[in-house]
């Protein structure tokens, strides 16, 4: 939640495009809005959890999301190297195994929606909303 509040307010920093009726802090706060909502939900389960004595967290949870946190991590410090289709299409592949309990009979599945929607997010940013996305490798 509190991540949520600063990327928030760290959008207000964004300088806009003049050329686009969105402006390029809209997304950030989007983003933000939702993980103060989610993580307010989190709170909630996982305060009810508590109070009945079945814990919230496992080993397992805890596992999920360090590699959901280090894959973030690659994502950002290489996105500009490899650019934004391959890296972002590698995220969500990656994110998919982790939400799905590393379940490999769906992976050429999630391997299409990941680099589906990877394309359609590139498009619709650098085509309709007229934001630069980085190129990398492929440019």
């Amino acid at each position: 939640m509190v991540l949520g509040v600063m990327i928030f307010f760290s959008s207000y920093t964004i300088k806009t495009n003049m050329f686009s009726q969105f402006s390029s802090s809209l997304l950030p706060r989007t983003v933000a809005i939702l993980m103060f909502i989610l993580g307010g939900l989190e709170v909630l389960v996982s305060w009810r959890a508590e109070r009945t004595g079945n814990p919230a967290i496992s080993k397992k949870a805890i596992m999920q999301v360090c590699i959901s946190i280090i894959s973030m991590l690659v994502y950002a410090l290489s996105i500009d190297v490899v650019g934004f289709i391959i890296m972002t299409t590698l995220l969500m592949f990656v994110q998919m195994l982790i939400i799905s309990n590393w379940k490999y009979k769906k992976s050429v599945s999630y391997l299409i929606i990941s680099a589906s929607s990877s394309v359609a997010f590139y498009y619709l940013f650098s085509q309709v909303f007229y934001l630069m996305l980085p190129q990398g490798i492929l440019g």
